[in-house]
């Protein structure tokens, strides 16, 4: 074995069959050693870096820099550049595995939290079926109560009007009734005064076709879902003739909504809610930007454009607009 610093016994080494080169590795920014031992790799002289730094004088160090052959320093450059990119690939797989880490700890959580929540599920559904179980039970003692007493009274008019009072009144303790809908029992006929609250606008309703009314509320005329409508009160007459109907201003609804990011949900309650306020601000066209992926988003905001009341039609972004990866919306003019 041979330690020295003579630049071309260290070529030899790595040229020569049997001989291998073999260096301890050395910090160079703090000059000091690592305890490292590196096979196949020949290591640096730091004497002048160190000599310098310990105050002997630049031109000392100078003459002495002027005695090394070119050979020689080009290859000190070389092992100084391999040694830094070493360092840097270390440290980079250090990252990328401190990554991964955090990473698998994030997964081990998730799958906690999805474990948790189906568990959580699961008691919510036995519970429920325990409930409904509980319930289809009273209803059943009830009928059979009221089948006995059927069976001994004598079946008048009166006694069966009791008993269906009592069994809807059991079937009404046990299953309690679901809350009307809004237009429960409500006609909305042409001509009457109604809201769309999602729309923050209220009109006249023009006429119904289906499912879909079309309202008009000042100088713009939409068409709604039937269901989100409701009456509203008359607005009363000035000067024998009909006010204005107030509809709020929308300001500051720029052009384009980008969707990168969100879940499917997210993306169409955004979508909504952002082709009312594009409409209500008098934009004649919308891009949505939402990307190519998997197109579970592309998906999504296609079939809700598909039915919307206030789109007139879309199409894919010309090249400039995003391609595929997004969609160019036409809103119905008012």
């Amino acid at each position: 074995m041979a330690t020295t610093h003579l630049e071309p016994l260290k070529a030899f080494a790595s040229t020569h069959p049997r001989a291998r080169n073999a260096s301890v590795e050395f910090d160079a920014a703090s000059l000091a050693p690592t305890f490292r031992l590196r096979y196949d790799r020949p290591g640096q002289s730091l004497a002048l870096t160190i000599a310098a730094r310990l105050g002997l004088g630049p031109e000392l160090i100078a003459r002495a820099e002027s005695h090394r052959s070119l050979h020689a320093a080009r290859l000190s450059d070389l092992l100084r550049w391999l040694d830094e990119y070493t360092r840097s690939e270390a440290d980079r797989v250090i990252a990328i595995e401190r990554r991964e880490q955090e990473t698998a700890a994030r997964l081990a959580s998730a799958r906690e939290a999805e474990s948790t929540a189906e568990g959580k599920a699961r008691e919510i559904v036995a519970k429920a079926k325990e409930e409904a179980s509980r319930l289809l039970g009273d209803i059943r003692r009830a009928i059979t109560a009221e089948w006995d007493r059927l069976k001994r009274s004598e079946r008048s008019r009166r006694d069966l009007d009791d008993s269906r009072r009592r069994l809807r009144e059991a079937t009404l303790k046990a299953m309690p009734e679901a809350p009307p809908p809004a237009n429960a029992g409500v006609v909305l006929a042409p001509g009457a005064m109604v809201a769309a609250d999602h729309l923050g606008l209220s009109g006249e309703l023009l006429s119904v076709a289906g499912d879909t009314a079309t309202v008009r509320a000042g100088n713009l005329t939409v068409r709604v879902p039937i269901q989100a409508l409701r009456l509203a009160a008359s607005q009363p007459a000035v000067n024998g003739r009909r006010s204005t109907i107030q509809v709020p201003d929308k300001t500051g609804v720029g052009s384009e909504l980008h969707l990168l990011g969100r879940t499917t949900d997210e993306a169409r309650d955004l979508v909504e809610q952002y082709l009312d306020d594009a409409f209500m601000a008098g934009l004649p066209t919308v891009r949505l930007v939402h990307g190519k992926g998997t197109g579970a988003l592309r998906k999504t905001v296609r079939d809700l454009l598909a039915t919307h009341p206030l789109v007139a039609s879309y199409r894919d972004g010309d090249p400039s607009e995003g391609g595929a990866g997004a969609t160019v919306a036409a809103l119905k003019v008012s």
